[in-house]
């Protein structure tokens, strides 16, 4: 008889020990899938560059290719800048880019220097379609820029050498911050911006709020037992 009892405490000391063990552990659960569902912020802070400047970079490295191709004596350039109304923002970073290369730019004919002319004619700005990572992830887009032209290099009334340039880059933003990228006073800088998907706008406040109600209950009931 003793021994039945000593053996029902033992078990009775056990069940309620892993009975407890399981409570902090469901507990704890719900307290981290509270945190990372609804109260982890979605996204760091986000870096990218405005349109503007990524374009200003290819700028910057379509004068370096130009420069490249240049006869190494070439100091002095009379440089002519072709560049349509909509790419006027170009021409001072193009001038500024040679005279940091160490290019005497001239603006004026000179019999001495070397004719440069550079076109610009192609600067866009796309979007892909949305994705997220996660299910409460933020939506992002990926971003193409696409730049490009021609130059034609001459002296003493012939042409020397003559080539086209094309640069392109991509990289990822956040969907609520393309507009404030884009340069509304600079159409090149604006590209199509995708929608977002209607039922992300329906569905994720009512999954968010149900995760929520959920969790709470659940928090609620197991601490009352």
């Amino acid at each position: 008889m003793n021994f039945y009892k000593r053996r029902t405490k033992v078990q009775t000391g056990n069940s309620n020990f892993f009975w407890t063990f399981s409570l902090k552990g469901l507990k704890a659960f719900i307290a981290l899938s509270l945190y990372f569902c609804l109260l982890m912020p979605h996204e760091a802070f986000s870096q990218s560059q405005s349109n503007l400047d990524v374009f200003y970079r290819l700028a910057d490295s379509s004068v370096v290719k130009v420069i490249k191709a240049l006869p190494g004596e070439s100091t002095k350039l009379h440089l002519r800048l072709d560049i349509p109304e909509g790419y006027s923002v170009f021409r001072n970073r193009i001038i500024q880019d040679f005279k940091q290369e160490g290019k005497d730019v001239l603006l004026s004919g000179d019999s001495l220097a070397s004719s440069l002319n550079i076109t610009i004619d192609r600067a866009k700005v796309s979007y892909s379609d949305l994705f997220r990572q996660g299910l409460f992830g933020s939506y992002r887009a990926e971003r193409t820029f696409t730049f490009g032209g021609s130059y034609v290099l001459s002296s003493e009334g012939m042409v020397r050498k003559t080539d086209n340039f094309t640069f392109a880059v991509k990289d990822t933003v956040l969907f609520d911050e393309i507009r404030q990228l884009e340069n509304p006073s600079i159409p090149f800088t604006q590209g199509n911006i995708p929608s977002e998907p209607l039922f992300s706008t329906l569905w994720e406040p009512v999954v968010a709020l149900g995760t929520a109600a959920v969790a709470v209950y659940l928090f609620f009931t197991v601490r009352s037992k």
